[in-house]
């Protein structure tokens, strides 16, 4: 190995205590913000958490190519920078006399000094400026461990800060997340870049890593800058089509899709009003398989001959339940696809409104459905026939279909406009 003069080396130009100082005010800052008044939160670099950390873990970085004993030494050394608050630049210089050239500065060194040779240099000369680039190298290496180093021990000492205050209960993993904390320079390394920009890291167990990589903490490499804090977690609610929807048979992506589409595009008061009554989606292939005890049944109204297997949805009160199928039995015997999923389930969910919001039943709304239908004419009696049905059937299909209009889902471009009186009483009550 190149013998170094070390009693000749020249102090670091770099002075690391700016540095050091904007990033542990950086930490604090940042955690500051973040954590609840009642939190413990301590960011001092004597911290016993660093220390002990420091008595640990400290030179793990420089395993390769170094002197006999180099890594207690350093270990030692960066304890003293803590504890007697020695500057790390004078720290990098007390490390030096512990460490080697890389394998790669050597051959960087020797490698220039052939060429000094081959260049015309004498052999006196060479040497000199051979032990003049070995210290340069010698330096970058040092000053790397110093800041590496260092920033290890206080991260880490973060961390503990944060275990403890998990286990004393004053800091709760499941509502706050690690997040790493980047400078967006042109400094700034491609790893420590997307590790800032992608999602945050779990408190506990403490080690976790970052999604997709396997670091956990600062430094993600020798001279890294960053820093951690800590971020509430983002609340992701659940989609309704992941917690009302019940699912029979094996029905087609496809068809769950467009149902799931509609069902999330509701109005969340809806929804939440539905899932409080004790409604669920029931979705599967066919209408008879989500229903069993439908099966060989004629719906309300309908021709004889026609049972449930020709229906693709219906609404259930005593079992609140809004079913949709995929299939429906056509004339001839055979199932196929239903074509209108987007309006069945608006159209069965609008019933369902109608129960819970006692719609259809009300004086009010009986009195807007007859100013409704007593402009009809003729012709618009023949197309909305079916909501004129007598008794309490044409109020409830009309409510359900305003539902539906409203949605945007109605086979009447103008069921809105015809039904202006009951489509505001229906708007105001899922508002």
């Amino acid at each position: 190995m190149l013998a170094i003069p070390w009693d000749k080396l020249q102090s670091l130009e770099l002075d690391l205590v700016p540095e050091f100082k904007r990033i542990f005010d950086k930490v604090g800052v940042t955690a500051a913000n973040a954590l609840p008044g009642n939190v413990p939160f301590s960011f001092n670099k004597t911290d016993p958490n660093s220390l002990e950390y420091i008595r640990e873990h400290a030179a793990e970085l420089v395993r390769k190519n170094i002197l006999p004993n180099s890594q207690e030494a350093i270990r030692q050394l960066i304890n003293r920078s803590f504890t007697e608050g020695i500057p790390p630049a004078k720290v990098a210089r007390m490390i030096k006399p512990h460490i080697g050239l890389l394998p790669a500065h050597e051959v960087a060194v020797d490698k220039y000094y052939k060429r000094l040779l081959a260049d015309g240099k004498s052999e006196a000369a060479a040497d000199k400026l051979r032990q003049r680039y070995a210290n340069r190298l010698l330096n970058y290496r040092a000053n790397n461990i110093a800041r590496t180093e260092s920033i290890n021990a206080s991260a880490m000492g973060q961390v503990e800060c944060w275990q403890q205050s998990i286990a004393d209960g004053s800091l709760d993993p499941h509502e706050w997340e690690r997040v790493w904390i980047a400078d967006e320079t042109e400094r700034t390394c491609a790893i420590c870049q997307a590790l800032a920009r992608g999602p945050g890291a779990p408190l506990t167990p403490r080690d976790a890593p970052y999604p997709g990589t396997s670091i956990s903490h600062p430094t993600a490499h020798p001279s890294c800058r960053c820093v951690e804090g800590l971020r509430e977690k983002e609340v992701v609610e659940a989609k309704p089509s992941e917690t009302m929807v019940d699912i029979t048979g094996t029905p087609s992506g496809e068809f769950l899709s467009e149902a799931n589409s509609v069902i999330n595009g509701m109005p969340g008061k809806v929804l939440n009003d539905l899932e409080k009554s004790g409604y669920r989606f029931k979705v599967g292939e066919r209408l008879t398989d989500i229903n069993p005890h439908l099966r060989g049944y004629r719906p309300r109204g309908w021709p004889k001959g026609m049972t449930w297997d020709n229906a693709d949805g219906c609404f259930s009160y005593p079992q609140k339940a809004i079913s949709v199928a995929e299939q429906v039995k056509i004339v001839g015997g055979e199932f196929t696809k239903s074509p209108r999923i987007k309006y069945v389930v608006s159209h069965e969910t609008g019933h369902a409104i109608d129960e819970v919001y006692k719609l259809s039943s009300s004086p009010e709304f009986i009195k807007a459905y007859n100013q409704d239908t007593a402009k009809f004419s003729g012709r618009d009696k023949g197309r909305f026939g079916y909501f004129l049905q007598a008794g309490s059937t044409g109020p409830e299909e009309t409510a359900a279909e305003g539902f539906t209009s409203l949605l945007g889902h109605s086979g009447h471009s103008d069921f809105t406009s015809m039904f202006s009186n009951v489509c505001d009483i229906i708007k105001k009550a899922i508002s």
